[in-house]
């Protein structure tokens, strides 16, 4: 069974959690939910703010990774990974990808603005379980 992730926006303002199919987006300060992303068909197991907190991202049991508009929560972008379950997702610094781990041998990076698939890290034995993209810059 998958688990759920628990991310900080960047201001800490907020927090999103995904476990049940939704991710939602919750105050901190106040313990209030705000928003529900809903739409996946599985558990929820990766969430990520983007570095400026108006996108998250979501990874699926189902195989699909979603952003989403914050302030609307409506639905901008799915990325369709060719894996049974998305276990990470994380955005580069800058926002303009998205770096997804899954079970298999594969991280994938995204464009977050076209969708499309800019490259992949093979090698993983064991799968990808977690990302951190601390970098500053990806050419």
């Amino acid at each position: 069974m998958a688990r759920g992730k628990i991310k900080f926006s960047p201001d800490g303002r907020y927090a999103v959690t995904g476990d049940d199919g939704v991710a939602r987006l919750w105050d901190v300060q106040t313990g209030e939910q705000l928003r529900q992303f809903a739409g996946h068909t599985g558990a929820v197991p990766a969430v990520a703010f983007s570095p400026d907190g108006r996108i998250i991202a979501t990874g699926d049991a189902d195989g699909t990774v979603r952003l989403w508009d914050v302030a609307t929560g409506q639905e901008l972008r799915r990325f369709a990974p060719p894996v049974r379950i998305v276990h990470a997702v994380e955005f580069s610094p800058d926002g303009r990808y998205l770096l997804t781990g899954s079970p298999g041998p594969a991280a994938r990076l995204w464009d977050t603005q076209t969708g499309q698939e800019v490259r992949q890290f093979i090698g993983h034995i064991g799968g990808v379980w977690g990302i951190d993209l601390g970098v500053t810059k990806i050419s």
